[in-house]
């Protein structure tokens, strides 16, 4: 029927999981079908969103609760079996990054995706941004020139709450460099292309814990640019993605940029999208003065825009009109930087990543 919105279940009434359910409900494409979890937390939002609630996906699944597609914001360890019992049903899913918690579980999922036909999109919402759109742009058409290399820092101090909340944050694979440097390690992807080796180390002496809260990285490309990573989540910060772009109301805005793009023609600092180059262009010295100029909109600091884009991006692989974004075979890739680089950081040696296909 025209007009007829696409019917959505929200797996996982978490923090981001209420994100995604509270979207759904308010959006004018999609029908907040059903929330999927086991909490009394939970059964209390269903309440309040007025959706069926299931405990399981089976539960849901044996119910005859009509389907469109599935958004998965459970642990990651849950992502495999979940993303999987939806692709046999020949459910859609958005699976919140990471895809999975490894990259061998993350493969069974893109396989099954590849396989059936059943599309996987990564919530690697970023990508969403228009910013991060238009750079991308820019960099594949050569705007900046060549790209020589990138530079990210992450850092910032989690509340204590935040690791009383559950032990898992203070073991291993509960740490910032699997939990929230993902992020960063996919708009490096966007932007700059594959991974082709990695050096990293970590340390925790912030906390002590089990799990890193401090890492420094260095990237290698296959297009032969290099980028460095600093990230923490120990340490008082204001250069961070959430900081620039205010996009996440559990963290404060601070205006300031935590990327940054190193051409031939200029430097790009990302999400303000200032282009820093000289007056005379492309042979430009450091004797010459050196001045920013925007090269577009920069993001807005609203925190809904880039979830809210995926969501409209999700009804429309839903409806066949595109392929994902951000597909499973991307997850899976970011995945496996991911490893490489814990990999790195215990062996110390610099670990080489196959080119993939």
């Amino acid at each position: 029927m025209l007009g007829q919105k696409t019917k959505i279940a929200v797996i996982g009434a978490g923090l981001i999981g209420e994100r995604h359910a509270r979207l759904v409900k308010s959006s004018q494409r999609a029908e907040l079908c059903a929330l999927v979890d086991s909490s009394d937390s939970a059964r209390a939002l269903t309440g309040e969103l007025e959706s069926p609630f299931f405990s399981t996906i089976d539960e849901l699944l044996g119910s005859g609760t009509l389907v469109d597609g599935v958004i998965i914001a459970t642990p990651n360890a849950t992502h495999r079996d979940i993303g999987l019992a939806a692709i046999e049903q020949n459910i859609p899913c958005l699976i919140e990054k990471p895809l999975a918690s490894s990259a061998e579980d993350a493969s069974a999922l893109a396989n099954a995706s590849s396989s059936s036909g059943v599309p996987v999109l990564v919530g690697h919402h970023r990508r969403h941004h228009e910013a991060s759109r238009l750079t991308h742009k820019l960099v594949r058409e050569g705007k900046l020139g060549v790209v020589l290399a990138g530079q990210v820092t992450w850092c910032l101090r989690k509340p204590n709450d935040y690791f009383e909340a559950g032990p898992w944050r203070q073991q291993a694979g509960g740490g910032p460099v699997w939990i929230n440097l993902i992020h960063e390690i996919d708009l490096l992807r966007y932007f700059l292309g594959d991974v082709a080796s990695v050096s990293a180390m970590t340390a925790n002496q912030a906390r002590g814990a089990a799990v890193e809260d401090c890492a420094a990285i260095v990237l290698r490309f296959e297009s032969g640019g290099l980028a460095t990573v600093l990230v923490s989540d120990a340490t008082p910060s204001p250069w961070h993605f959430e900081g620039a772009s205010g996009e996440n109301p559990n963290i404060a805005a601070t205006g300031q940029d935590g990327l940054r793009l190193f051409a031939s023609l200029g430097t790009l600092s990302f999400p303000s999208l200032q282009f820093w180059s000289h007056d005379s262009g492309k042979d430009g010295h450091w004797g010459e003065m050196i001045l920013p100029r925007s090269v577009g909109k920069s993001l807005a600091l609203d925190g809904e825009i880039a979830l809210a884009a995926q969501l409209d991006h999700f009804c429309d692989i839903i409806s066949g009109s595109v392929a994902p974004l951000v597909s499973a075979d991307e997850g899976l890739q970011n995945i496996r930087v991911t490893e490489a680089i814990l990999e790195a950081a215990q062996s110390g040696n610099t670990v080489h990543l196959k080119a993939t296909a």
